[in-house]
């Protein structure tokens, strides 16, 4: 498999907007001012995935890695990377975060929470964007632990979203460590 290089720390910057911008909306206390900030995040977040697809379209290989490889030099290994079917899911992503930040009704942003929705779509692209299975898997685990506030947080019960998420994840690693044991990388 032919490995390239993107022209542009594409990957890792599109995960990182979101993030950084949930950090500056948990400091905004107006709702709407949240939105539309929260909008124009997730919306910058949307250009740079769509950069990176771009980027990746241009390239001919099957697989993409960041320019300078920042997360390499952090853990060691490269985490991230596009192929011919992640380049689309990020993207795909990307939209339905925005367009669900924009779309919502000025009677719930009072309930919404912009900070949670910027997180998960940070760990939803770069889930879409993990190539080791084992981040695939604590990168899915991590997705679950939002809806799991946020259903505290409306007093509901969790016992059944408890239950289906253990065993979601249980399964995961059951499945990769499988694989791990006949020798498939996944």
């Amino acid at each position: 498999m032919t490995t390239s290089e993107l022209h542009f720390p594409w990957i890792e910057v599109s995960i990182l907007i979101p993030l950084v911008g949930a950090a500056i909306i948990s400091r905004i206390k107006d709702a709407e001012l949240a939105q539309r900030w929260s909008s124009v995040i997730s919306g910058i977040a949307l250009i740079f995935v769509l950069g990176e697809w771009v980027d990746f379209a241009t390239l001919t290989t099957t697989q993409a890695d960041d320019h300078w490889r920042l997360v390499t030099q952090l853990l060691g290994r490269e985490l991230f990377t596009l192929d011919e079917v992640s380049a689309p899911l990020t993207g795909l992503a990307a939209t339905i975060f925005f367009l669900t930040i924009i779309t919502t009704l000025k009677t719930k942003i009072r309930r919404f929470s912009f900070v949670g929705t910027l997180i998960s779509e940070s760990i939803a692209i770069a889930t879409f964007s993990c190539k080791d299975q084992w981040g695939v898997i604590a990168l899915l685990a991590a997705g679950t632990v939002y809806p799991f506030w946020e259903l505290r947080a409306r007093h509901r019960s969790t016992r059944v979203y408890l239950i289906h998420m253990v065993a979601f994840i249980g399964l995961m690693v059951i499945g990769a460590t499988f694989a791990m044991r006949e020798g498939m990388e996944i």
